[in-house]
C-alpha cells in the first residue's frame, strides 16, 4: 500500500510541477444564486479547458475523483490556485479568495464524482 501511495505520488507530482498551463484561462461568469462563489461555475469557466471537464486531466493533472485530496492538503491547493506552479499560472489577480476557496472546495468534493 505504501509503495502504491508512493507511485502514485511520483507520478502525479511532475504532472503538478511542469504541466503546460500557461495557456489556460477562462472568464468572469463566477457567481452562483444569492451572490456567493459558485466552485463548479469557477472550474467549467477557468480550470476545465488545462484539468479536464470532469477534472480527468489533459493538458494539467486529473484533480476528480478525489486525485487531488491524495496529494495535496485544501491549503496547499489554495495555494497552488492561488500563487500558480511552474506553468500553472496564478490567480490571484483574477479570482476572489472566496472564489479560489469555492473552486478547491468543488475540486475536492465534487468534481468527477456521480
Amino acid at each position: 500500500m505504501r509503495r502504491l501511495r508512493l507511485r502514485s505520488v511520483l507520478v502525479l507530482l511532475p504532472a503538478l510541477l511542469v504541466a503546460p498551463l500557461a495557456a489556460c484561462g477562462g472568464d468572469d461568469s463566477t457567481e452562483g444564486a444569492g451572490g456567493a462563489a459558485d466552485g463548479q461555475a469557477i472550474y467549467e469557466a477557468n480550470c476545465a479547458r488545462c484539468h479536464g471537464p470532469d477534472g480527468e486531466g489533459g493538458q494539467g493533472p486529473a484533480l476528480g475523483n478525489g486525485e487531488v485530496e491524495g496529494h495535496l492538503s485544501l491549503d496547499e491547493q489554495i495555494d497552488v490556485i492561488t500563487n500558480g506552479r511552474n506553468a500553472m499560472p496564478a490567480w490571484e489577480d483574477s479570482l476572489s479568495e472566496e472564489e479560489i476557496e469555492a473552486v478547491a472546495t468543488y475540486e475536492r468534493e465534487e468534481l468527477g464524482r456521480d
